[in-house]
């Protein structure tokens, strides 16, 4: 079962902070949780009134990600589930927007693909059909003007065929692509994406480290549900390395250092954090300077995609332009 997006959470948890701060008791604000899945609240209402614990509830719903249950029952244990709630939200808030902050820079980009998918539309149905009359007289058109125009011909005969063939073409080419990209272990080899994906990880898992040791959740309960939860191979390995450091009883430090980063930031806030007893602050502030780094590798790479893609219309339109327009304004072929 699919789980709840960043934004389904934090809007969920933000709701249940804000009842539980003005003292609505948990059941009650099951009635007027702010959320468009009601079946599921329905569901961990039951069980509440059946008296289920409410990690145990929202557990069985499936919805949920093994780190919002493991605060949910530090809450428990606790009995303060305002704090919990409040670090919940806070935390799927600080993912929604970052993955809002990539969508929106990748936007402009994409409206520039199909741009060019409709340009290509345009020149082949329309555009060569009006221009293939002036060649007419011209028997000597070159080898790229005669394929444009056959390709053109074809198409425009069978029109439906061709929008068939078009359709197909590009779902197949989304579905590769989509694929790919869903695989976090093969972007590590795309050089420009590399990084982001990297900062983006870091980041996710470092806060989440904050969030469950803030929470009261020990440092081998927190790695192995990062470990579990994890889709990328690269990360997965590190993880275990450092959480058998961990369970040999290596201090948190050297068990970093043992994982071979290569990132001297990451050690120092550790090490630190361990030295003052204040670790989790210390990822903390680690966490949002990786989220200032993931933004400014958006930007770097929106800067450039754009123009890569303007250079590439231009490629597109200039030689079609000079292959298909130009020969026409040569009048010595005509005479």
């Amino acid at each position: 079962m699919k789980k709840l997006s960043y934004y389904e959470n934090y809007v969920f948890f933000e709701s249940l902070y804000e009842l539980t701060k003005s003292g609505i008791p948990l059941l009650k604000s099951m009635d007027i949780v702010n959320t468009k899945n009601k079946a599921m609240v329905q569901e961990v209402k039951d069980q509440l009134n059946n008296g289920e614990l409410l990690s145990k509830a929202l557990s069985d719903t499936g919805l949920f990600s093994d780190t919002a249950l493991s605060i949910i029952k530090t809450g428990e244990w606790t009995g303060n589930f305002e704090l919990c709630f409040e670090k919940l939200y806070k935390y799927y808030e600080k993912m929604n927007e970052t993955r809002k902050n990539i969508i929106i820079s990748l936007f402009y980009p994409a409206i520039l693909v199909f741009s060019i998918f409709f340009l290509l539309i345009f020149i082949n149905f329309y555009f060569i059909p009006q221009i293939s009359s002036l060649y007419d007289m011209n028997k000597n058109t070159s080898a790229f003007v005669s394929l444009m125009f056959n390709f053109s011909s074809f198409s425009n005969r069978y029109k439906l065929e061709s929008v068939i063939f078009f359709i197909s073409l590009f779902i197949i080419i989304y579905l590769i692509t989509s694929e790919f990209f869903s695989d976090k272990n093969k972007l590590v080899y795309v050089p420009i994406l590399s990084s982001l994906i990297k900062d983006y990880a870091v980041s996710n898992i470092i806060w989440s480290y904050y969030l469950m040791l803030s929470s009261g959740v020990d440092i081998i309960k927190s790695t192995d549900i990062l470990y579990h939860q994890s889709k990328n191979k690269t990360i997965r390995v590190k993880l275990k390395i450092f959480l058998d450091n961990i369970r040999e009883g290596n201090s948190i430090s050297t068990s970093v250092k043992n994982m071979e980063i290569n990132d001297d930031d990451i050690y120092y806030f550790v090490n630190l954090g361990e030295e003052t007893g204040n670790i989790d602050q210390n990822l903390k502030v680690l966490s949002e300077m990786y989220s200032k780094k993931l933004n400014n590798d958006i930007k770097y790479i929106v800067q450039i995609m754009q123009p890569a893609l303007i250079i590439f219309i231009t490629v597109i339109v200039g030689g079609l332009m000079s292959g298909l327009v130009l020969p026409m304004l040569d009048y010595s072929k005509f005479i």
